[in-house]
């Protein structure tokens, strides 16, 4: 169907379903380059682990993305990654317990 609409069309058709859901406390984007990601070991066993194919969709997920995001460097060593992901979590942890919950407002 959202091939015959415009793409701003189709971005809210999809974002439809999820207006007035919980907003969620934290979005952490891992961001490795689909080049990156192919280097390593097992990389194109499954059927979505081609280069171009995740180009496409790192693409789609950069439209989505917005300030509220925290972006990770996935391509950092796991030990690094894990540190980041480990304050992020601890950060919005500690940020939240006195916050009210909201609704995607989109």
């Amino acid at each position: 169907m959202c091939e015959m609409l415009t793409s701003i069309a189709c971005f809210f058709l999809l974002q439809a379903p999820e207006v007035g859901l919980l907003a969620p406390d934290l979005v952490i984007y891992l961001d490795v380059q689909p080049e990156k990601a192919a280097e390593r070991g097992g990389y194109g066993g499954e059927r979505y682990e081609r280069v171009e194919f995740q180009k496409r969709v790192a693409e789609h997920y950069h439209s989505l993305r917005d300030l509220t995001w925290k972006v990770v460097d996935g391509s950092l060593p796991m030990e690094t990654v894990e540190e980041q992901l480990r304050e992020l979590a601890m950060n919005c942890i500690s940020e939240c317990q006195d916050k009210h919950l909201t609704n995607l407002t989109w």
